[in-house]
């Protein structure tokens, strides 16, 4: 073979054909409907902005960028303010091998190494391909044609040197999610992150930081979670001996599964086991909430004497265990099967003297992302399930209330206080703490602008007296905290001043008051009932 020989260098498997070149000068308020079609679509834009919508996935048509509508994808170019100004390139990639077709297929190798908007630096360059490519279209040289495909073939080689890089990661990440769903099926065998590298050609130090990127574990850590969450089902449907199970699931001895068990869950599998069986007696203080919803009664439930209890619970039968005595005694009486604490609760209780009435566990609070509070409550109690319901019943009750508030709150604002003698927090963020998530992300009620600005992404902020005059929001939702006060009633002081009553939403009588408990927690059941306020206040 001689040193030119290059029919074994193929690098890429196609040949691209430019089948048209546009200029597109368009005003405010124009839209283009990309019909479904074999060839490739290249913008690149020069003035003005826009939107490119392809297959319901949105990006801004900004100018000095570039972008890639694949074939086969239903997409919609739109300009914005002031128009837009692009060219516009229709070509089409042919394999020059079957093999071309097949690995495509398979994912290792593409037509074009980008997809949606991609990197092309300068952008000067490119539109100097472009600008020449176009003048040759006027020219009535009979080699014009051959000048703008050698133009075209030059510019995707720009293109492609710059996003080549794009495209190998994809080709690396594609090879690791395939490992991922081998682990899926293959955890019982003996796995080492060396096999799976190699069984998938990459590099090991590539494949543990990919897979990382993938899952948020390494290789290890998700292997075992595989293993763990199989062995829950067994631990269910089965009565198994453990080191019965630890081998099926791929756990070479019973105190090494058990051992990892525990880490995960935070309970051994025997507990788990029993804790599944139903009927179980659980104190759970701060999440009775959770347990409600999953159709637990708890056999107490927390009481402080400046709070009171979670009132809208319902729970009148259920004893209260009183927080401020840190008596841990009263539970003797109620003889708890399991407790469970949330992050929060090591100010109330210790949790090695709750061990002694029974089997303690301390759950991760996920706060704003109550979802994954009640899947991993569900999962500890046996109830999982009960968690598809209850988060579709929320759902449904989120739509049907923000369809009724929309005719009514359209162009209002809406705003939260906590109110305590210590002074006023500003809530505001929609996604963070007790109430912007639900009221301004759930519900889609429009925050006060200076409540957006102070607040920023923070749960909460103090809010000083002589800030009053700042919020203009048409409706404020507030509610008391009793805890810092002195005197009775000290912490509604703040309703004689002056500046409260100089708010647009106190003289107009749009100041709603609302439960502590309720609007101060992040339970589902809590979440409902603040949204069954928020209509009764606004409709």
């Amino acid at each position: 073979m001689g040193m030119n020989d290059l029919d074994h260098i193929q690098p890429y498997s196609w040949t691209y054909r430019l089948k048209k070149i546009e200029q597109v000068k368009e005003q405010t308020g124009w839209e283009q409907l990309i019909e479904w079609g074999e060839a490739y679509i290249l913008l690149f834009v020069t003035n003005g902005s826009g939107r490119l919508t392809i297959e319901h996935h949105a990006l801004s048509l900004e100018k000095g960028r570039s972008y890639l509508i694949p074939p086969h994808s239903a997409s919609i170019i739109a300009s914005g303010l002031g128009g837009i100004h692009f060219y516009q390139l229709t070509c089409k990639a042919e394999g020059t091998r079957a093999e071309a077709s097949n690995d495509f297929q398979q994912g290792h190798v593409g037509p074009f190494p980008l997809a949606g908007e991609f990197r092309c630096t300068p952008f000067s360059q490119s539109i100097a391909y472009l600008e020449n490519m176009i003048q040759q279209f006027k020219r009535q040289d009979p080699l014009r044609f051959f000048h703008i495909h050698v133009r075209f073939q030059e510019l995707l080689l720009f293109i492609f040197e710059q996003n080549i890089g794009t495209f190998e990661e994809r080709n690396l990440r594609q090879s690791v999610e395939h490992s991922i769903d081998y682990v899926k099926h293959h955890y019982s065998e003996q796995l080492t992150v060396d096999m799976l590298a190699d069984m998938f050609d990459v590099s090991r130090w590539q494949y543990s930081r990919t897979f990382k990127e993938l899952t948020g574990q390494n290789p290890l850590q998700f292997m075992n979670h595989v293993r763990i969450d199989r062995s829950k089902k067994l631990l269910l449907a089965s009565h198994d001996r453990l080191s019965d199970i630890a081998e099926s699931v791929g756990f070479q001895n019973e105190y090494y599964f058990s051992r990892r068990f525990k880490q995960e869950v935070g309970i051994s599998p025997g507990q788990y086991r029993r804790n599944h069986r139903g009927n179980l007696r659980i104190f759970a203080p701060f999440l009775e909430d959770f347990l409600l919803a999953l159709g637990i009664t708890p056999i107490m439930q927390c009481y402080h004497d400046q709070w009171g209890k979670q009132d809208y619970l319902g729970l009148e039968h259920v004893p209260v265990y009183d927080l401020g005595s840190k008596d841990v005694d009263q539970l003797s009486v109620y003889k708890p099967d399991f407790i469970v604490l949330d992050g929060g609760s090591d100010r109330w209780f210790s949790s090695k003297s709750l061990n002694e009435f029974a089997p303690t566990y301390i759950i991760k609070h996920y706060g704003e992302d109550w979802r994954l509070t009640l899947r991993t409550l569900a999962d500890l109690l046996g109830q999982m399930d009960m968690v598809n319901d209850v988060i579709a019943e929320y759902q449904q009750k989120v739509c049907v209330a923000k369809e009724r508030l929309k005719p009514k709150t359209k162009g209002k604002t809406v705003s939260f206080l906590r109110i305590s003698a210590l002074g006023m927090s500003l809530y505001s963020s929609s996604e963070h703490g007790y109430t912007g998530p639900i009221l301004h992300k759930d519900l889609g009620l429009k925050a006060d602008p200076i409540a957006c600005q102070l607040a920023g992404n923070q749960r909460k902020v103090p809010f000083r007296l002589d800030q009053l005059s700042l919020l203009q929001a048409d409706h404020l939702f507030v509610t008391f905290d009793k805890r810092h006060s002195i005197r009775e009633g000290e912490e509604r002081e703040v309703l004689e001043t002056s500046q409260w009553r100089s708010l647009d939403a106190v003289r107009n009588q749009n100041v709603h008051e609302v439960d502590f408990f309720t609007w101060m927690n992040y339970g589902v059941l809590s979440h409902c009932q603040k949204i069954e306020d928020v209509l009764e206040a606004l409709l």
